[in-house]
Parts: C-alpha cells; structure tokens; sequence
C-alpha cells in the first residue's frame, strides 16, 4: 500500500515545474507589453502547498523590477488552499499546536503557531457571524420504518 507522503513526494517536482513553467510565460507576457525591457535571471523562493514544501521555486525577474506575478504573489509564502485547509481545521476546533502537527506529520510543512493564528485571522468575523446568526423553526424528527412524525419545537 502507497502512503500519501509518497503520493505527493511524486507530485512535488512536478507541481513546481510546472508552476515554474507558468511563471516563465507570465514573464515573456509581460515583456511582450513592456519592450524596452528585458529579462533579468531569476530569484528562488520556497512555497508551502498542500503538496508540501516546494524548495528554490526559479522565480523570473526582469531589468526593470515591474514584473509582479499574479500566480505567485510577492511575500506569498502559503497557497490558498493550504490556508482554507488550515481554516478548516481552526473551524473544526482543532488548536494551533495541533494543526501545526498535522502538517509537519502529513505534509513535513513546518509553521509556527503565530503563522496559523494569522491564517485564522481570514474571515473569522464571517465565521463569528453564522455562529451567532439567529436560527428559525427547529423540527425534531422520529423516523421509523413504517412512518414518519415530525414534532415542531419553539
């Protein structure tokens, strides 16, 4: 039996070249509206994902500075969907320490409990909100096999 460590431990060289790929052709995009420009090498970067840790992203650059990635944000260090999973398991009740031990088990991605409190911090008035919201008819439900009777609570 393959274990899901192993499963994306193969998926990991291809989601970053993949991704790398992608940020190349942002790159020849943005030189293609900005002439007198040209490329500039690349910078590398880390990214946590929910693949894992992916290590030295080649991120390219350009000679004059003005090319922004709109895939990978400057300063992003965590993908979207390993902070909606991290929400989740905020969501669920699990504590700080316990997600980041999840994580480092799961995908050996290490964050510090400050960093997951952050991500908590992204749309916790939304959540707050649909906990408090105020609830309508309740209805207590028996189901047998031969019918069924509802009793209307409130």
């Amino acid at each position: 039996m393959i274990e899901t460590k192993n499963i994306l431990e193969l998926f990991k060289p291809i989601v970053k070249e993949v991704l790398e790929s992608m940020l190349k052709e942002e790159r020849e995009i943005y030189l293609e509206n900005n002439p007198p420009t040209k490329g500039n090498g690349f910078y590398e970067r880390d990214l946590k994902t929910a693949f894992g840790e992916l290590t030295a992203i080649r991120v390219p650059r350009t000679r004059d500075n003005g090319f922004k990635s709109a895939l990978l944000p400057y300063r992003k260090r965590i993908t979207e969907d390993l902070d909606a999973l991290i929400r989740a398991m905020l969501i669920s009740g699990m504590s700080t320490r316990k997600i980041a031990e999840v994580l480092k088990e799961l995908y050996e991605i290490k964050i510090s409990y400050a960093n997951i409190s952050r991500i908590s911090q992204v749309g916790i008035e939304e959540i707050q909100k649909w906990r408090s919201r105020p609830l309508r008819r309740i209805c207590r439900g028996i189901s047998g096999c031969y019918g069924v009777s509802y009793q209307e609570i409130g």
